[in-house]
C-alpha cells in the first residue's frame, strides 16, 4: 500500500477538504469525476483519511483529556480544562476528519457497485474493505458524539441540508452490518500491505462491543480474533525490548499488530509528524515542540519487576520494561544521548518527562526534515484483544483460569510476575483497569476507557503533575504543585458537542445535552 501513497494526493484533490464551510453541506464535492475512477487507487484514498486523522496530533492529544498527559496545545488542552464549547476547533476538525474518510467510502461504494468490467471476487474484497473503514469512521464518531447522521450514499445539497441524527443504537447497527461484511468477505492475510483484513473486522466488532458495555459479543468477538494467529511480540534478541520493538519503524506490520495507519518517510508528505509534536531537542532533527508531557501519575502506576509498586515515585531503577520506552526521563538515554529536561521555552515539558513512545530513535537518515517521520500509527494490536477478553470474561463468570492466563501473557512480557492467585472479581476488574493504563498508555485509548469505565470525574477532577526538576541533588517540588487541573462535567462530558458550524448550517441537527 505505501507505493501507492504517492499518489493519495490526487485523491485528496478529487476530495476537497474545507474548514471554512459546514462540512454535511459538501457531499457534491467530494466525488470522483466519471472519467477518473480506478477501484484500486481510490480505495487507497479512503484509507488516507486515516492519515488525515493521525498525521499530528489527535493520536496523542486525546490522552491529554486523561491524567496521565498534559498536553501543550491550547485547543485539547481546554477540552480537559472544562473550557471547551460548541466552538472549539477540536470537535469540528474531528467531526470533520471522520465525515471526510465516511463521504468517500460512500462515493466509492457506489461508483464500485456500477463498475461491470472487474473481476468479482475482487469486486467483493473492495467492497468489503471500503465498508470496514466506513465502520471505523462511524465508530470513532459514535464514541465521542453518540448518535450522529447516518449517511449511507452521496447526497445533493439539498438533502445534505436535511439530515437527522440517528440513534446511536441504529449507528451501531450499521457498523456491525458493514463489520459481518467485511468479516465474511475478507482473508486473514491483508491484500496488500497495511489493508484491512478478517481479523481487523473482527476486532473492531470487539472494541465496539466493548465501548457499549456488551460483555458477551465483546468476549465472542475477542475469542475470534485470539483464533486467527496473531501474538504478542516477542522476538526481540533482549526480552527488555520486545515491547518497544512493537512500535519500531523497522519491525512495523508485526505479528502483533492487527490493523494501523501506514506512514512512509522520507518520502516527502507521505510520513507523520510524531517526532516534531512528541519530542526536544534530543530528537533525531534536533527539534521538537513536546506536546505531550506524561505526568508523574501515569509514571506511578508502572510496577517494579518485582510486582511490588514503586514507594518513592522518582525510583525508576527496575521497572516493567514497557516504561522505558513509554516516558523519558531525567538520566535516561535517547538517540545516544542523555534526556535533558531543561531546554527552555516550547521545547520545555512542564512535568519535565517526554513521551517517548511513537518517537523514533536511530533513525539513521529517514526523518531528514520536521514533520515527516516513518512509523506507522497502531489503531488494534493484540495485547488490547487479550485485555478485551480478559475484562469482558471476568464480568461475565469472573475471574476464571483463561482472564488470568490471557492477562499474565501481558504481564510476563513486560518482564512482571502473575497476578496474585486468588483476587475476587472485584480486585480482577481493578488489575485488568490498571493492566490497560500500563499497557496501552499514550496510544489514544486511556480516555475512551476511563469515559466506560464511569472513572473520568473521579480520576480527573483536580489531578495535577508534580513538577519534576533533577538537580544534583535532585529538587522536587510540593506534592500540590500543578501543571493544570483536568475538569469533567458527568452532565455533559460524556459526549462532546455537535459543532456549532454544523447546527447553524443543517438546522435539522440537535445538540447533545448539557452544550
Amino acid at each position: 500500500m505505501k507505493k501507492l501513497l504517492k499518489y493519495i494526493m490526487i485523491i485528496l484533490i478529487l476530495f476537497p477538504l474545507s474548514c471554512s464551510e459546514d462540512y454535511l453541506n459538501k457531499f457534491p464535492l467530494d466525488r470522483l469525476s466519471a472519467g477518473t475512477f480506478d477501484p484500486d487507487l481510490s480505495l487507497t484514498g479512503i484509507y488516507a483519511s486515516l492519515q488525515n486523522v493521525y498525521v499530528s496530533q489527535y493520536a496523542h492529544a486525546i490522552d491529554g483529556l486523561t491524567p496521565i498527559v498534559y498536553c501543550r496545545n491550547s485547543g485539547w488542552r481546554s477540552i480537559a480544562t472544562g473550557a471547551a464549547n460548541e466552538f472549539t476547533s477540536r470537535f469540528y476538525s474531528s467531526w470533520q476528519q471522520f465525515y471526510s474518510g465516511i463521504f468517500r467510502a460512500n462515493d466509492f461504494l457506489e461508483r464500485l457497485s456500477a463498475l461491470e468490467d472487474i473481476d468479482a471476487t475482487k469486486k467483493t474484497v473492495f467492497e468489503a474493505e471500503a465498508r470496514f473503514l466506513r465502520a471505523y469512521y462511524y465508530h470513532r464518531l459514535v464514541t465521542v458524539f453518540g448518535g450522529v447522521p447516518l449517511v449511507l450514499g452521496t447526497l445533493e445539497i439539498d438533502e445534505s441540508r436535511e439530515q437527522v441524527r440517528a440513534s446511536k443504537d441504529a449507528v451501531i447497527a450499521q457498523i456491525m452490518a458493514d463489520l459481518d461484511f467485511a468479516e465474511s468477505n475478507l482473508a486473514v492475510a491483508p491484500r496488500k500491505v497495511g489493508a484491512a483484513t478478517k481479523g481487523a473486522a473482527i476486532a473492531l466488532k470487539a472494541r465496539t462491543h466493548l465501548y457499549e458495555g456488551n460483555w458477551q459479543g465483546t468476549k465472542d468477538a475477542a475469542s475470534s480474533v485470539m483464533g486467527l494467529g496473531y501474538d504478542l511480540y516477542k522476538g526481540a534478541a533482549n526480552d527488555s525490548l520486545n515491547y518497544s520493538m512493537i512500535f519500531d519503524f523497522k519491525n512495523e506490520n508485526n505479528i502483533e499488530v492487527i490493523f494501523d495507519v501506514q506512514f512512509d518517510a522520507p518520502n516527502v508528505n507521505e510520513g507523520n509528524t510524531f517526532e516534531t509534536w512528541l519530542m526536544n531537542k534530543n530528537s533525531a532533527i534536533d527539534f521538537g515542540y513536546v506536546q505531550s508531557h506524561p505526568t508523574k501519575y501515569l509514571v506511578e502506576q508502572y510496577e517494579h519487576r518485582d510486582g511490588t509498586m514503586p514507594i518513592d515515585p522518582y525510583d525508576f531503577s527496575n521497572r516493567d520494561y514497557r516504561f522505558y520506552y513509554t516516558v523519558l526521563f531525567e538520566g535516561s538515554s535517547f538517540n545516544d544521548k542523555v534526556y535533558n529536561s531543561s531546554f527552555p521555552g516550547w521545547a520545555l515539558s512542564k512535568t519535565r518527562f517526554v513521551q517517548r513512545k511513537y518517537t523514533v530513535e536511530h533513525s539513521e537518515g529517514i526523518i531528514t526534515q520536521r514533520f515527516d517521520a516513518p512509523n506507522n500509527f497502531i489503531l488494534i494490536r493484540y495485547a488490547d484483544i487479550l485485555l478485551m477478553y480478559a475484562e469482558a470474561q471476568n464480568e461475565l463468570s469472573g475471574p476464571d483460569a483463561s482472564v488470568s492466563e490471557a492477562v499474565n501473557q501481558v504481564r510476563n512480557r513486560a518482564g512482571l510476575p502473575d497476578l496474585p492467585a486468588g483476587l475476587s472479581k472485584d480486585e480482577m476488574r481493578e488489575a485488568i483497569h490498571h493492566e490497560r493504563l500500563v499497557e496501552l498508555a499514550l496510544e489514544g485509548l486511556y480516555y475512551f476507557d476511563m469515559l466506560r469505565w464511569g472513572k473520568a470525574g473521579t480520576l480527573t477532577g483536580g489531578v495535577g503533575a508534580d513538577v519534576y526538576m533533577a538537580n544534583n541533588p535532585p529538587t522536587r517540588y510540593p506534592d500540590d504543585k500543578k501543571v493544570d487541573t483536568w475538569l469533567f462535567d458527568p452532565a455533559k462530558n460524556y459526549l462532546w458537542p455537535i459543532p456549532q458550524t454544523e447546527i447553524d448550517n443543517v438546522l435539522t441537527l440537535e445538540q447533545n445535552p448539557g452544550w
